[in-house]
């Protein structure tokens, strides 16, 4: 479980580059992350969830979509075949 603290500094570094232009981010993430690679992985699995639709419908689309796609999988293949 990720402490408060952690969060809020995650947090924290995510709201002042979510609107700096992606190169300029970059560049400054690996600064303020220089020796802490945790902290840096952390931001980058923000940003890459952020900017997905906001609009409900479309994220159920896109869901339903992701769970037909995933039928075909070799390991949903295999499962079935343990049915």
């Amino acid at each position: 479980m990720m402490r408060r603290e952690r969060w809020q500094q995650i947090q924290s570094l995510f709201e002042e580059l979510v609107d700096v232009e992606a190169a300029e981010r970059a560049t400054r993430l690996a600064g303020a992350c220089a020796h802490d690679l945790d902290l840096r992985r952390s931001v980058e699995s923000l940003f890459a969830t952020d900017g997905g639709p906001e609009d409900p419908l479309v994220q159920l689309t896109l869901a339903r979509d992701a769970v037909f796609r995933s039928w075909w999988t070799p390991k949903a293949a295999y499962y079935r075949k343990m049915e």
